[in-house]
């Protein structure tokens, strides 16, 4: 039962922030929240 809630929470996961990274373009990729946080394609490289 643990395994089958740890998989839903995984898919629930990836498709949450799916909507976020199809929505980075060439054009916002280098956007920051603040001076010291990463640009998103790094992050988004780190993730692949």
């Amino acid at each position: 039962m643990e395994q089958s809630l740890f998989k839903e929470l995984l898919v629930q996961n990836i498709q949450s922030c799916s909507y976020a990274f199809d929505a980075i373009t060439e054009e916002n990729s280098s956007y920051r929240l603040n001076e010291s946080a990463a640009f998103v394609l790094t992050m988004q490289k780190k993730l692949a």
